[in-house]
Order: structure tokens, then sequence, then C-alpha cells
């Protein structure tokens, strides 16, 4: 399993990006609560959704200089 760090996040961003992370994570679990008629398929669109997260996660961080990021 490769680390966001090894991934092009820089540093500075690293505790921002998990505490964002845990918060979207956090309220997907109430989603996956609210879906339970059919919590196979819930947990499937979640997974699926937070791949997508990771992935314009990463690559936005990684693409952006910090500097930018400011304002």
């Amino acid at each position: 399993m490769r680390r966001v760090a090894d991934l092009g996040v820089p540093d500075d961003l690293l505790d921002a990006l998990t505490a964002h992370l845990s918060g979207a994570m956090n309220e997907a679990a109430l989603w996956l609560v609210d879906h339970a008629d059919d919590p196979a398929s819930a947990a499937q669109a979640a997974h699926r959704a937070l791949d997508v997260i990771l992935q314009a996660a990463v690559l936005a961080a990684a693409s952006t200089p910090v500097s930018a990021l400011s304002g």
C-alpha cells in the first residue's frame, strides 16, 4: 500500500488532507446507515466514491503549487 505522501502530496498539506478525508469518511458512514435498505449497493457506491475523492485529492495536491492554494 502506498502512502499519500509517496504520491506527491506536499508535506505541509498532509495533516489538513487527512482531517478532510476523515470527515468525509465519517459522513460516508452516516450515508451508509441512511441507505441500509440495500447495504451491498450502498457499500459499493461508497467505495467507488472514496476512490474518486482520493484520486482527485492526490492529483490536485500533487499538481498545484502550494503558493497557488493560498490565494
